[in-house]
């Protein structure tokens, strides 16, 4: 129990699932947060983004705005990796087959 008479319950255990760029970013934010990282049930990581000049205008765009903008950033995945710590194993390897159908390619 806190000093209120309420009582604490563990935090979630955060799922972090991350696509290129957001893998630099989701592993930015854990090495900054070590409460998020004790937190942190598991990472998936699909096709680390390695290029830092990307070649589409769009791309480069989102890249800036992100890393301008950390908080919001933060928050997007703080709220994505809450929701996907809801599902059960089953859903969220049934999204991944259905993104990457080859087993050896998760």
């Amino acid at each position: 129990r806190n000093g209120d008479g309420c009582e604490r319950t563990a935090p979630p255990k955060l799922i972090f699932l991350s696509h290129s760029i957001g893998s630099h970013l989701v592993q930015r934010i854990l090495v900054r947060n070590s409460f998020l990282l004790q937190n942190t049930r598991c990472i998936l990581h699909l096709c680390p983004f390695i290029r830092s000049d990307p070649h589409f205008r769009s791309h480069k765009v989102a890249l800036q705005l992100a890393s301008s903008l950390p908080y919001v950033t933060k928050s997007i995945v703080l709220t994505t990796s809450w929701m996907l710590s809801k599902c059960s194993t089953e859903t969220l390897n049934q999204m991944l087959t259905e993104q990457i159908p080859c087993r050896t390619g998760r």
